[in-house]
């Protein structure tokens, strides 16, 4: 925090010296001639602290990844290590109280006429002599306690780091291995990754190929639906055809029917007619006396003969079975 003075000044901008402020400094002066030079110094400082910089306040820095367990039980032997150290370790070096080293000597101010205090300064000196080797085997003394048990402690922290050094070769050990189980690790993500991306291509292939496949059966589908649709079409276009066709033949085949029904019956009324004619003639001569055919020339005779036979020439022989009725049309030309 800044340090700040008791003025009514500062209090006011207070708020402007941390954050975002740009106040840097406020100089609270008293201008008098006594306090000329402070006055002076307090402005030369000022001065200088024109080219402060002061760094603008950074966000808190992320919180650190998790440890694993073994890592942290690794940092947990060693916070325990150095506790047990900390703890075992007592104050090595007591404070020397060498006043008596580095005090001065007694004056040695005498009389050299009449040895005026003399003894007193003698005594003085043999005292503070005597003082300084006191403390000299003292501090000897202390320098030996402190030198054994110095070196005791050496011991210990060397057994310390030994053991410190063996559990920091486990813990390498330990890291290698897992590291060593991380890259493994690593190596089947990796093809896992592999194998799923295949997968996945595999995938879109099948469906690509899938959604061609539809598409082809789908247009297949029409084409069959459309060849249907046109056969169907056909085959009434045929039947329609073969209908009209039908009608067409069965309307020829009556027309021809009823002419030949017509001619039958005028060569039946023309042979009839010629048959009469022969009857009447034969009937003429049946009714002729005998003695008519006596005297009758036999120039006419012979004439009639062949009259009649160029009748029958005429006639057309027919069989009984000629002169029956027509031919009946078949069941599918019948109307």
């Amino acid at each position: 925090m800044v340090p700040y003075r008791e003025s009514k000044l500062t209090s006011f901008f207070k708020s402007y010296f941390d954050g975002e402020g740009r106040i840097r400094m406020i100089l609270c002066v008293n201008p008098t001639a006594d306090g000329y030079e402070e006055i002076q110094h307090a402005l030369k400082f000022g001065e200088l602290t024109k080219d402060v910089m002061v760094p603008r306040a950074l966000p808190p820095p992320p919180p650190p990844p998790p440890v694993p367990p073994k890592v942290i039980r690794g940092h947990a032997i060693l916070r325990e290590v150095d506790n047990q150290q900390q703890q075992s370790v007592p104050f090595l070096f007591t404070e020397f109280n060498a006043q008596a080293l580095i005090a001065q000597f007694p004056p040695l101010e005498y009389s050299l006429l009449d040895g005026v205090g003399a003894d007193e300064a003698m005594i003085n000196l043999e005292e503070h002599l005597r003082r300084r080797i006191d403390e000299r085997h003292r501090l000897n003394m202390l320098i030996h306690e402190q030198h054994d048990y110095l070196h005791k402690f050496t011991l210990e922290l060397t057994s310390d780091y030994d053991s410190t050094i063996s559990d920091h070769d486990e813990l390498i050990k330990e890291n290698e291995q897992q590291s060593k189980t991380i890259r493994h690790l690593q190596t089947r993500i990796k093809l896992l990754e592999k194998s799923q991306n295949d997968f996945y291509k595999t995938t879109n292939q099948m469906e690509r190929e899938n959604k061609t496949l539809k598409s082809k059966i789908e247009d297949r589908n029409n084409e069959i639906k459309s060849l249907k649709a046109e056969r169907r079409k056909d085959k009434i276009d045929f039947e329609n055809k073969l209908k009209i066709k039908i009608n067409e033949l069965e309307q020829q085949y009556l027309n021809d029917l009823k002419t030949k029904e017509i001619q039958m019956r005028e060569i039946e009324r023309q042979h009839d007619d010629k048959l009469n004619i022969i009857r009447s003639m034969a009937a003429t001569n049946t009714n002729t006396p005998t003695n008519e055919n006596v005297y009758q020339n036999p120039l006419s005779a012979r004439k009639r003969c062949q009259s009649e036979e160029r009748i029958l020439q005429e006639a057309p022989t027919q069989s009984p079975s000629s002169r029956q009725a027509p031919a009946v049309p078949p069941k599918r030309f019948r109307t």
